[in-house]
This record gives structure tokens, C-alpha cells and sequence, in this order.
């Protein structure tokens, strides 16, 4: 993991280099930057809001050409932000005298055994897993997709029952293969809810393809391709939310990633482009609708404050784009970062309380039922905003990184053994920021009412 932290470090000995940090912006355009907009058009207003889940089929949009396998010698630049992607999901070396990398390796070879154990290989299958009585049609997509990313942790896990299984790894391939086939993942097929198509389904299967890499481009490059086609479908452009919308804030950053993962695996320069020039959309401030406000406010849906979930949100997906390509051609501009700097600092530093996410900043996602959805409560989505600010950390000034991991370190000491924020983190990136953010921080003991 020490690889991960010293490339994504970059980013902020990159955002430091080209100017003196005034206000969280770091040159003298940054104000440029920072100049308010109206984020759509009234007409998208309209469409904006309606973002439920509903009956639908997007139109097939014709044959494609097929894109190219990367060539046999991966462009170094490449590799490395592969390499990024992947040491965010999984150790390469994992220090297993620290408990909690153990404890966190052990976790996973618990759900890779039962996953292997339930799953369905046989030749005249009609799904891969029972299906969960809480999920939609649409939903089950993302569930049997996130399955098999957890199996494909399990494959590369070195404590795993599962570790460099040949049987396993066939069973992998041929469940993307099924899902891709049989279910109708194909990049223009769809029903219900649409960000389990475009959102939830292709984020699992890019961290599922990009853990593959190594092993199925060397076998079977051609599989390979043949597997990130979907994507190229419902992550066509990260503008492009089904059924005709366009995107912004988290979606426009959940979309992207996926855009960037397609470009990561096909080594496609113009799918890398778009996400450098698109990703800033999101980083500029709004005075109305969707986006960033000056206060550090964010809102989604037109009118409604979500700072603790889209907002949230947005800041994982620009955490982990630019994380991604920090010192490559497409590296993200530094001077886009001000407001998102003054969003971490206002709209989230200042508001949580006590290591939580207060429920008034977090919209409907308070009303899922914990079984659903583990982050509805406070404490939890407070778990994962520090995920986030831990993962963006490295872009901040150093006054603010230093200021993010302070809180972080004292929002634990506040909620002390009542929870353990170390507990089920959702990836090795997570995991390490927590460590990394204590061990950076002198905590300040609290006695604020809990």
C-alpha cells in the first residue's frame, strides 16, 4: 500500500508546486475557478429531479466496433494507474502483524468461501446466486456483480481458501462472461432502475476487470476487451445519464470513474481525455441547482442539501479519479481543486458531529433500512465520510490535510469503543487512510455532550 500513498502523494506535491495556498487556492487563476454558474437548463431541472427507479428500456443503440485489446506492451503510464486502481482494493504485500489488515484480509476470505460455497456453476444455470428478497430487478444486477468482485478479492487474497485457484478463476470468467450473455449486460440493455446499470453493476465489474488484468490480458486479450465492451455502452460519456439526462455532481463523478476505467483497460487515450476534461464540471461553484455552493453547501436534485450522501459521494469519485491519474498527461488541473478544497473544510469538516453524519444533510438515504443499505446511520455514513476525506487527503494543501486527519483522529477518540471505525472498511484504501490519518494526528481529548 506504501505504493499507493506515495503516487497519490503526488497530486498534493503537484497542487503545492505551482503556486502559494491562499484561501485553499493554490495560483492566482484559481479564482477563475471559482466563478458561480447556473448547472443546467430548465428543462433538465425537470428531469433532474424525476432520478426514482423506473420501468425502462433503453433503445439498443446499434452495432458498435469493437475496441482493440492494448497492446502487448502496456504504456508504462498505464500500468502505473492500474496499478493505483488496484493496490486501492487489495494489498499487494499485506503487513498481516497489523490486525487490522488482518482482520480486514480474514473478512474478505470469510465472503469469497461462502460466495464460492452458494454460487451456481453449473452448465444449465439461470442466475449465479439466490437472489436477495430485498432487491429490485435491476438492483440484483449490482448484487451479482459486486459477488463476483468479492469472489475475484478472494482469488488474489493470500489468506483466502480461494487464493490462486485455477477452478475459481475459471468460475469468475465464466460468471462476467454469463452476466455479459445470458443476463443481458451488454451496454444497452436494461430494466428498472438505471444507476444500477450505469452506477452500480459497472463500478463492480471495472474494480473486477482491473484486479483481472494481469492474468486475463496475458491468457486472453481478446476476452478481455470483449468484457470492458459493456462499459463502453452504459458509461458512454460521463455527461450521459440514462434515459436522457445529464449528469451532475455525484453522478457525473460516478459515471466518470467508470468512463476511466474503460479507458484504463483498453489503454484509450480519448476515454481518459474525457474524464480529465469532463470530472471539473463537478469542482465548480453553482448559485443554483446542482453542484457546490460557496457556504459548502452541496446539493443534488435540484433543492435538497446532500453533503452526507451525494455529497459524499462525489467527493470518493473525484478522490478517485484524480488519485488515478495525478502525474500522467491527464492528471485533473490543480487550480479545479479551490472549491472542492472549501467544500472539505466548510461542508464537511465543520459539520460533522462527534464522528457522525447528521441525517439532515443526507436526504432520502436516511429512510433505507439498515439491511439494505449499511451506511443509513450516522455513525456509519460518518465511517465512510472518513474513508473519503482520508482518500482525497493527499490533494489538500498541507494546512488542510493536516486539519482533515486531526479531525478524523479526534472523531474517533470522541466515539471511543462505542464503534470501531477500523471494522468492515470498504476497501484496503479506506483501511489505510484511518491508519494513516491517526498516526499523522495528536487526537484532542473531548468532553463534548454525546
Amino acid at each position: 500500500m506504501k505504493k499507493f500513498l506515495v503516487s497519490v502523494g503526488l497530486l498534493g506535491m503537484m497542487l503545492l508546486s505551482t503556486g502559494t495556498v491562499t484561501g485553499y487556492a493554490t495560483d492566482d487563476s484559481a479564482s477563475a475557478v471559482a466563478t458561480p454558474s447556473s448547472a443546467t437548463s430548465s428543462s433538465e431541472i425537470l428531469k433532474a429531479v424525476n432520478d426514482e427507479p423506473v420501468a425502462m428500456e433503453v433503445p439498443a443503440q446499434g452495432a458498435k466496433p469493437v475496441e482493440k485489446a492494448a497492446t502487448a506492451t502496456s504504456r508504462a503510464e498505464y500500468v502505473t494507474m492500474r496499478a493505483r486502481w488496484r493496490d486501492r482494493l487489495i494489498a499487494t504485500k499485506p503487513d498481516m502483524s497489523d490486525p487490522n489488515v488482518k482482520a480486514y484480509l480474514t473478512d474478505l476470505a470469510a465472503q469469497s468461501q461462502t460466495l464460492w460455497a452458494t454460487m451456481d456453476r453449473g452448465a444449465n444455470r439461470s442466475r449465479l446466486w439466490p437472489k436477495k428478497s430485498s432487491d429490485t430487478i435491476s438492483a440484483d444486477y449490482t448484487s451479482m456483480f459486486t459477488n463476483i468482485k468479492m469472489l475475484t478479492l478472494g482469488y488474489y487474497n493470500p489468506v483466502s481458501q480461494q487464493h490462486q485457484n485455477p477452478e475459481v478463476y475459471q468460475a469468475i470468467i465464466d460468471a462476467i462472461d454469463f452476466m455479459e450473455t445470458a443476463k443481458k449486460y451488454n451496454g444497452s440493455y436494461s430494466t428498472g432502475n438505471w444507476w444500477d446499470w450505469q452506477i452500480g453493476s459497472a463500478q463492480q465489474l471495472d474494480d473486477t476487470l482491473i484486479l483481472l488484468y494481469n492474468d486475463l490480458h496475458r491468457q486472453d486479450p481478446e476476452k478481455l476487451v470483449k468484457f470492458v465492451q459493456p462499459l463502453l455502452g452504459y458509461a458512454k460519456d460521463p455527461n450521459i445519464q440514462w434515459p436522457a439526462y445529464t449528469a451532475t455532481g455525484a453522478n457525473l463523478t460516478d459515471i466518470s470513474i467508470s468512463v476511466l476505467a474503460s479507458g484504463l483497460l483498453l489503454e484509450d487515450d480519448k476515454r481518459v481525455a474525457l474524464v480529465q476534461q469532463n470530472l471539473p464540471k463537478a469542482m465548480g461553484l453553482v448559485t443554483a441547482k446542482d453542484g457546490i455552493y460557496a457556504d459548502g453547501s452541496f446539493v443534488q436534485h435540484t433543492f435538497f442539501p446532500y453533503n452526507g450522501s451525494y455529497g459524499n459521494e462525489m467527493i470518493k469519485g473525484i478522490a478517485r479519479v484524480s488519485s488515478t491519474l495525478v502525474g500522467t498527461p491527464w492528471a485533473i488541473s490543480e487550480v479545479q481543486f479551490a472549491n472542492v478544497f472549501n467544500l472539505i473544510d466548510k461542508g464537511f469538516l465543520q459539520l460533522m458531529v462527534n464522528g457522525r453524519m447528521p441525517s439532515m444533510v443526507s436526504g432520502r438515504s436516511i429512510s433505507r433500512a439498515p439491511g439494505t443499505n449499511a451506511k443509513t446511520t450516522e455513525l456509519e455514513t460518518g465511517k465512510e465520510t472518513l474513508a473519503n476525506l482520508t482518500l482525497i487527503a493527499d490533494a489538500t494543501p498541507a494546512t488542510l490535510k493536516q486539519k482533515i486527519y486531526q479531525a478524523v483522529a479526534t472523531w474517533v477518540a470522541q466515539v471511543g469503543e462505542r464503534y470501531n471505525f477500523y471494522d468492515k472498511p470498504r476497501d484496503y484504501a479506506a483501511l489505510n487512510g484511518l491508519k494513516t490519518a491517526l498516526h499523522q494526528a495528536t487526537a484532542q481529548k473531548d468532553t463534548s455532550v454525546r
